[in-house]
């Protein structure tokens, strides 16, 4: 199968418009805490994530039939996506509901966030071409204590045995986002960030299902509230279509290492919708941390420097 065409297409303007919608779409996420805490109200949380990928999934494929004209995909890179889908979506997805029922929700915020972008950066070398910079490291390890102050001035982190299980689903989750994040950059090489999205939810979906069997009946469908339908509309058709789309065109561009850094927005904007919705305090090392996250964040899109070219530059005019 040949490249599509969505698939080679540009972003735009490499650079600032590739930034600018990671920024955003890790802000909308973050957002989204708040969102999701509504739904949760009614909903049974893996049957909510079934409901928001799957649904999702049947939409994007719609989608793509109309805009790509088929839906389909190699049989030889099957079980790429299956792989995708199981870890990108069945694994990661899970192990955040999960780990906030058995650990602290700022222990599940650091442990699933923080060591992100270094997982990425492991594994970007063995599916892709990225060199990681040692400015890259330097702005990222900014941004990361910027993440931590976010996420520890609203709660304590503790290595307390009882939390072992919860702290472990939590760290699963930065090594399966990095894996993902890496692992997609060959893929949309060939493929569409849309049909690659599409097949990944569907098969994340499909294996999360046999962990839904006793939700589906132990709902009150006909008790569910207007508020529980919008927040799960709102994840379907904004947070997951439109978000994961945007993000995977946009990853490409900057790379798999790089791009991973500003999910560090989303703690933020968490924080700043229970500021906004719950009335949660503001506490000044979130201040702190806030400005230490977008020193690193401006720093990390900053276009690297070719010090060879000024060396021969500066060669050639003194001859």
């Amino acid at each position: 199968m040949k490249p599509s065409k969505a698939a080679l297409a540009p972003l735009g303007r490499q650079g600032v418009s590739a930034y600018f919608l990671l920024g955003i779409i890790a802000f909308l996420w973050g957002l989204n805490y708040a969102v999701v805490r509504v739904g949760l109200e009614s909903l049974d949380p893996m049957l909510f994530l079934v409901l928001r990928f799957g649904v999702s999934a049947i939409l994007m494929f719609g989608l793509l039939r109309w805009k790509e004209g088929s839906v389909g995909i190699s049989p030889g890179d099957l079980w790429k996506f299956v792989a995708l889908g199981i870890i990108g979506t069945t694994m990661l997805e899970s192990f955040v509901v999960v780990s906030i029922d058995y650990t602290t929700l700022a222990n599940s915020s650091i442990l699933s966030i923080a060591p992100w972008p270094i997982f990425a950066a492991i594994f970007a070398p063995i599916f892709t071409k990225e060199r990681i910079r040692r400015s890259l490291i330097g702005y990222g390890l900014v941004s990361m204590l910027g993440v931590i102050l976010v996420i520890l001035a609203g709660g304590s982190f503790s290595l307390d045995s009882d939390l072992l299980l919860g702290n472990l689903l939590a760290f699963s989750v930065s090594i399966c986002g990095g894996f993902y994040s890496a692992a997609c950059i060959p893929i949309l090489k060939k493929y569409s960030a849309l049909r690659m999205t599409t097949w990944m939810f569907s098969f994340g979906t499909l294996f999360m299902l046999p962990f839904t069997t006793k939700a589906w009946g132990a709902t009150d469908w006909t008790g569910m509230g207007w508020s529980t339908i919008g927040a799960l509309a709102c994840n379907i058709f904004v947070i997951t279509i439109i978000c994961f789309l945007l993000w995977n065109k946009a990853m490409p561009q900057i790379g798999a290492a790089k791009a991973s850094f500003y999910r560090y927005l989303t703690p933020l904007a968490a924080a700043l919708s229970g500021v906004l919705f719950f009335q949660e305090p503001v506490y000044s090392g979130q201040l702190v941390g806030a400005c230490l996250m977008f020193m690193g964040l401006i720093g990390i899109s900053l276009p690297a420097t070719r010090s060879g070219t000024v060396k021969r530059k500066a060669g050639s005019s003194l001859n």
